[in-house]
């Protein structure tokens, strides 16, 4: 029960009146946290393999994607809270794609996961413009 009061404290106020809204906003939150959490291991093992420049993204990428529910709450919005989420993810992604080895790199098949999410947690039209976002990064990485 706390951690529900705990994740409701985010949610719009707009969306608590609606139970698809709220439930949608309660996913978008836990999702946030969750993938902030996840982080943290992948940054002990990129600092384990000696690669501090991807720790250090992971890092900050962390603490960003935890600031997202932060910024759902102050703009009254799920949907700028879960497009900021979706930035970090995919800046974090870009950056250690193209440091591991570009288009080759088996970071790029996490592209599907950004999509995935998009459509998940902002729904049709938003999805269908992070899996164009995708789609260009990564061809302009086939590119260089």
């Amino acid at each position: 029960m706390a951690f529900t009061n705990f994740i409701d404290w985010f949610i719009p106020e707009k969306s608590k009146e609606n139970l698809i809204w709220r439930n949608k906003a309660r996913l978008t939150t836990g999702v946030m946290f969750a993938f902030a959490i996840i982080l943290f291991p992948n940054f002990i093992r990129a600092l384990r393999i000696g690669r501090t420049d991807i720790a250090i993204m992971t890092m900050c990428a962390s603490l960003l994607m935890a600031c997202c529910p932060l910024i759902m709450r102050a703009t009254q919005s799920n949907v700028v809270g879960s497009n900021a989420f979706l930035a970090i993810f995919t800046s974090l992604l870009t950056f250690v794609t193209v440091v591991r080895g570009g288009i080759t790199a088996y970071y790029a098949l996490n592209y599907t996961m950004v999509v995935l999410l998009a459509f998940l947690i902002t729904g049709l039209k938003n999805g269908i413009a992070w899996g164009a976002i995708s789609v260009a990064i990564l061809a302009s990485m086939r590119v260089a």
